[in-house]
């Protein structure tokens, strides 16, 4: 899956935004993550460099 596709699904689910909140530091990795939110809360982050092949996805409060 490329990053465009599960950027459009994750933003397909109820109330979802995204930001990239580490822009600032100075690991590169940390740089290009994306962190999908609903709400005030995160449920998926992704490095959005290359392909998709592994994401972390939080579940519960």
């Amino acid at each position: 899956m490329n990053v465009e596709d599960f950027r459009n699904y994750c933003l397909s689910l109820p109330r979802a935004t995204e930001k990239m909140p580490f822009t600032t530091v100075k690991d590169p990795y940390s740089r290009d993550v994306l962190c999908f939110y609903i709400g005030s809360k995160w449920f998926c982050y992704v490095n959005i460099e290359g392909r998709v092949t592994m994401a972390s996805v939080r579940h519960g409060t």
